[in-house]
């Protein structure tokens, strides 16, 4: 393979690179919702403080209170009875399943890791050629 094209290669893993971490770091940085334990969510059934919730993979709950403000909490795997009182109150349920495929989520998580991989490989490579020209 000729220098130039080990070059772009390089380059373009580079670039790859900032890219992913860049939109790592926008992610977390984003203006989210108030976090709330299951205990504080509980109290706030409780207190029919809650007007609308949306479940995402059965677990994940992300709604407004009844003041406006937003926020996100995480069921347990078992919590009976939850969405029977939610519905007593007269909170509205929205259930949606993951918009993001299985497969992708995997590829995005494991991206960092095969970025460095390719990085090394490419590092070795460099270095077992510059050995032969000596």
């Amino acid at each position: 393979m000729s220098a130039w094209i080990k070059t772009a290669v390089f380059w373009t893993v580079m670039a790859v690179t900032v890219v992913l971490l860049w939109r790592i770091i926008q992610k977390n940085n984003r203006d989210a919702p108030g976090r709330l334990t299951y205990t504080e969510f509980h109290q706030n059934i409780i207190d029919d403080n809650i007007e609308r919730i949306t479940i995402t993979n059965s677990i994940e709950v992300a709604g407004r209170l009844r003041n406006g403000e937003s926020f996100q909490t995480t069921l347990p795997s078992y919590y009976p009875g939850v969405i029977e009182r939610l519905s007593g109150n007269g909170v509205t349920i929205d259930v949606k399943s993951s918009s993001t495929p299985a497969w992708l989520s995997i590829v995005i998580n494991a991206s960092p890791f095969l970025i460095l991989f390719g990085f090394w490989i490419f590092m070795m490579r460099q270095m077992k050629s510059r050995g032969k020209t000596l």
